[in-house]
């Protein structure tokens, strides 16, 4: 069923879309167990419980599982409804509005927290249409526009489900999913490998700089040759001889840099 314009606070103009196009509200497109939101009350977090995913898990389209909150069973059973099953959107409804994430099949059997909405999109037409559509200027500013502020922003069910989103002709659809989805994962490389050159630095600055491991490599080489200076000139053959150690990584060349006390 298309969406009635009328019955949304929709601004004054909806963005123009190619013809083949049309609008179809969310509500719409999800399977027959709909939209819901998660677990209202987890209680005390216990260390074998079921993960829920919260607010602070979703960034940049993506479900962050390290500092996941987990609940009883007890608990996670009278909320089957948001149960994960892999493959559906979830939308911040409360505080930070509006982030994006689809859940990957390894998280099935998770659940969510109460400001976290879970949409089953339909295969048609795929979790991944649905998510770009969501992260689109013109649906943000829906989310932002009919939130309601009056403790902290909180979207309501009932207005997800009236969200515009555009159906263009399959082939169409899938070609735009594809590209969208190919940059969406080069993004997420880039930044998994950004994070880890930073925490190589960071490993790196404390060996040398707060550990000063090469220092103290250099200070036993030095006591156990008894000639600093050869042990410098002689590094890797003095180390051998000795039994001196050398932090991993770190070229005898670039070992010789460092003084041979603190």
């Amino acid at each position: 069923m298309a969406v009635n314009l009328d019955e949304l606070p929709l601004p004054d103009e909806l963005p123009v879309i190619p013809d083949g196009w049309r609008y179809e509200s969310l509500a719409d497109l999800v399977e027959e167990r709909g939209v819901s939101y998660g677990i209202v009350q987890p209680g005390s977090e216990t260390s074998d419980g079921v993960p829920i995913v919260r607010v602070n898990n979703i960034r940049n389209g993506r479900i962050d599982t390290k500092d996941m909150l987990k609940v009883t069973a007890d608990i996670e059973a009278k909320f089957q409804r948001s149960r994960l099953r892999g493959g559906e959107v979830l939308l911040t409804l409360v505080g930070t509005l509006g982030e994006v994430a689809i859940v990957p099949d390894n998280l099935r059997g998770w659940n969510v927290a109460r400001a976290v909405g879970v949409i089953p999109v339909r295969k048609d037409p795929g979790s991944l249409w649905v998510s770009i559509c969501l992260r689109s200027a013109f649906i943000q500013h829906c989310i932002r526009t009919w939130a309601t502020t009056t403790v902290q922003a909180t979207f309501n069910l009932r207005d997800l489900a009236k969200l515009p989103i555009p159906i263009p002709p399959t082939a169409t659809r899938e070609a735009i999913a594809a590209v969208l989805g190919a940059l969406d994962d080069k993004i997420e490389l880039n930044r998994r490998m950004n994070a880890t050159l930073e925490a190589m630095a960071r490993a790196l600055f404390q060996s040398w700089f707060v550990d000063f491991l090469p220092v103290r490599a250099n200070m036993d080489r030095s006591t156990q040759t008894g000639d600093p200076v050869r042990a410098k000139l002689d590094l890797p053959a003095r180390s051998a001889q000795a039994g001196g150690r050398q932090p991993a990584g770190l070229d005898p060349a670039t070992a010789a840099l460092f003084p041979e006390h603190l």
